[in-house]
């Protein structure tokens, strides 16, 4: 109902189940305190965020969720880039 009303919440989550990330509309990474993405988690069934980090080298492992992917790549993102 909030939301109907024009009020933003911002939401804190470690680790959230997919079914509860998905129920998003926008995401905010940060790794170290600083902002690595902040945009829309899906467009056009696709997640903006991986095409983000695709283009800057890191690579999405098949099999991982996405939640679980990002909270990884934000923590250590020397194991996920392609060298």
């Amino acid at each position: 109902r909030n939301s109907e009303e024009g009020k933003s919440f911002m939401i804190s989550l470690v680790q959230p189940s997919p079914e509860l990330f998905n129920l998003f509309d926008n995401l905010l990474v940060m790794s170290k305190g600083r902002c690595v993405y902040f945009g829309p988690l899906k467009h056009n069934d696709g997640y903006p965020v991986l095409e983000f980090l695709g283009s800057l080298g890191f690579a999405y492992p098949v099999g991982k969720s996405l939640p679980d992917y990002l909270a990884e790549v934000s923590a250590n993102p020397v194991k996920f880039h392609k060298s």
